[in-house]
């Protein structure tokens, strides 16, 4: 887990979750991420699906939904982002 500060119990009791080490732990996540993300399956569906957004009608119809709904054309502002739980939540 890349740039997340968390304590050293923290750390001790998520491995001992997981059996293995943090590490190792996210180079086995992102072989199985690029193993599902490099079939010719995937592929074409992720084509099809830009095909469907790009288009005309779904620009169209995405803008007046913003529209009726008050939602700024770049998106809620967000305070922050957490990649792992908050302290004050016990895991």
């Amino acid at each position: 887990m890349k740039n997340v500060i968390m304590d050293k119990n923290k750390k001790k009791r998520l491995e001992e979750f997981l059996g293995k080490t943090l590490e190792d732990w996210e180079k086995e996540r992102i072989k199985n991420i690029e193993n599902c993300y490099s079939t010719q399956g995937y592929k074409k569906l992720w084509n099809y699906f830009l095909e469907i957004v790009k288009s005309d009608y779904f620009q169209k119809r995405m803008r007046a939904l913003r529209t009726l709904y008050h939602i700024p054309a770049e998106g809620f502002k967000h305070k922050s982002i957490h990649s792992t739980p908050p302290d004050e939540w016990d895991y």
